[in-house]
């Protein structure tokens, strides 16, 4: 009887180790993208909803498009540049950015922490460029090696000459790795 039981542990432990299967990166899900230094290229949608202030007319809510290009320094932590246009209740500007991301996990579906800050160019009157800071959260689902959607909220503070405009933004996005 003994030995029965000895020899079925000893089947079954021979046939798990023999049905295992090699993965891309150990401990990890198939699809992820790729961990190791490489450009990372980028498109963005994003919206915000701030406060309405009487004669200001980048007050409110805004829309915008930005395309990010950038470099994956190690597997966690992306540095870009961007650029786009954001369009506000009577105007557009242009926002010239650095976006700094940190993956604070490395699965298929992972959150990751953010901060972009630069220029918002005003082309009607460029004495009326604005400064901005965009720290906040967002989460990341890889469909591939090379490919992941991007979806994040944070806090978008801009500042002119004298008035601070404050709005909760959304981004949705995807993002390419080469």
């Amino acid at each position: 009887m003994r030995f029965a039981l000895i020899l079925v542990l000893i089947i079954n432990c021979t046939l798990v180790s023999v049905s295992g299967q090699e993965k891309v990166y150990p401990n990890m899900p198939f699809k992820l993208l790729r961990l190791n230094n490489g450009v990372v290229v980028g498109i963005e949608l994003q919206a915000g909803a701030g406060r309405t202030i009487i004669n200001d007319s980048i007050s409110g809510r805004f829309t915008g498009l930005t395309l990010l290009t950038g470099y994956q320094v190690d597997k966690n932590f992306v540095v870009s540049a961007g650029a786009g246009i954001s369009f506000y209740r009577k105007g557009a500007l242009v926002p010239l950015f650095l976006d700094v991301r940190y993956a604070l996990s490395l699965n298929q579906l992972g959150p990751y922490l953010y901060a972009d800050g630069g220029l918002l160019l005003n082309t009607g009157n460029i004495d009326n460029t604005k400064v901005f800071l965009n720290p906040g959260i967002g989460i990341q689902y890889s469909a591939s090696a090379d490919l992941a959607f991007v979806f994040s909220t944070g806090f978008w503070l801009q500042r002119g000459e004298v008035k601070v405009n404050t709005f909760v933004n959304f981004k949705a996005g995807v993002r390419y790795r080469f």
